[in-house]
């Protein structure tokens, strides 16, 4: 059992190949909270049942197969909430941009 991040997760999978991966259910909404107050989305979330249902929403995206959420269209949310869940996309699903390769020094 791990975080729900993709580094741990692939880590693991190459050091321990046969092994099952499972995602702590814990760390997961504690990381969804913290970017709803980086993001100053507390008073919304607070006020607003509409941010607070998307927010929701996005606590349940750990059951969804990884090849559904990719199909989840960020259309219907706020921007605000989308901002939350491009970053759940970068940290749990997708990983960050690779940086571009640069060719070794005298090739």
């Amino acid at each position: 059992m791990c975080d729900f991040e993709l580094g741990n997760m692939n880590a693991a999978r190459t050091e321990f190949p046969v092994v099952q991966i499972k995602g702590c259910l814990f760390h997961f909404p504690l990381n969804i909270w913290r970017q709803v107050l980086e993001n100053n989305l507390r008073v919304a979330f607070t006020s607003d049942e509409d941010v607070r249902a998307q927010i929701q929403h996005l606590l349940g995206l750990p059951f969804v197969p990884l090849e559904v959420f990719k199909e989840i269209s960020q259309d219907d949310l706020s921007a605000e909430v989308a901002a939350v869940c491009e970053m759940i996309e970068v940290t749990y699903a997708s990983g960050p941009p690779a940086r571009e390769r640069r060719r070794a020094l005298g090739m």
